[in-house]
């Protein structure tokens, strides 16, 4: 099973630094006034985040013999299944953020499908690399 990195808020990292310095010019522009207002943003903002992060934590990957499943959620359980005839293309990004941290999306397309089947957000470079050999390694061309 392929886990997720253990800062899995690279992206919600990001987030908060602009939040935090859009609060500061707001603060700059409003004066006192909008102290608050602006202390609720920052707290939204924070809370948002954390839903996203908190969320991130609950997804895996596993591969088996058949094929790769990847499971998704905390209350509601979202599992999809691919079975490694069926997958068309595997690839990875990482954004500037994400290679500072080791981490990248997991993107893997199925044949027929006019959408990716498997987005995985702030997986381990580490387990990517595994993960992608493993696939290339029994998808048939």
């Amino acid at each position: 099973m392929a886990g997720m990195h253990p800062l899995p808020i690279v992206k919600q990292f990001v987030v908060i630094l602009l939040a935090f310095v859009l609060e500061i010019i707001l603060f700059a522009l409003m004066g006192v006034n909008g102290f608050f207002y602006l202390i609720l943003l920052g707290f939204i903002t924070i809370l948002i985040v954390a839903m996203i992060a908190f969320a991130a934590t609950f997804t895996s990957v596993k591969l088996s013999p058949e094929g790769i499943t990847c499971a998704k959620g905390i209350l509601n359980r979202d599992t999809t299944f691919i079975p490694y005839e069926e997958i068309s293309d595997v690839k990875y990004t990482q954004m500037f953020p994400e290679r500072i941290f080791g981490v990248g999306t997991l993107f893997i397309n199925t044949a027929g499908s006019p959408t990716v089947e498997v987005i995985v957000h702030s997986m381990r470079k580490s387990d990517i690399t595994i993960i992608m050999k493993e696939i290339k390694g029994r998808v048939k061309k």
